[in-house]
């Protein structure tokens, strides 16, 4: 049992495909509840060399990547909660790495 987000009930089930990895990796995933589609998502990653100079070149590039990601999803979380979109409680006795 998965609890992604507090406005996502413990009633979906999600579908997760992913591409042989080679020069691209495409991951796929399906959020469904009832059996209906609730949220369809694509990832597409292209491979690149991994060293410390390419590591330090994507920081040096986006260095505020982190904090804009996770200011979204705050974003977001407050206009749904504005909304009165309705929040699902964690349920208790299902923590990290428990199913």
């Amino acid at each position: 049992m998965m609890h992604v987000s507090p406005f996502n009930g413990m009633d979906q089930e999600y579908e997760f495909v992913f591409t042989r990895p080679a020069d691209r990796l495409i991951v796929h995933m399906n959020t469904l509840e009832g059996g209906a589609t609730v949220l369809d998502a694509t990832l597409n990653l292209r491979r690149e060399a991994w060293s410390a100079g390419a590591l330090h070149r994507v920081l040096r590039r986006h260095p505020w990547m982190t904090a804009k990601v996770i200011g979204a999803i705050h974003w977001q979380a407050l206009r749904l909660w504005l909304k009165r979109v309705p929040v699902h409680t964690h349920p208790a006795g299902h923590g990290a790495g428990k199913t």
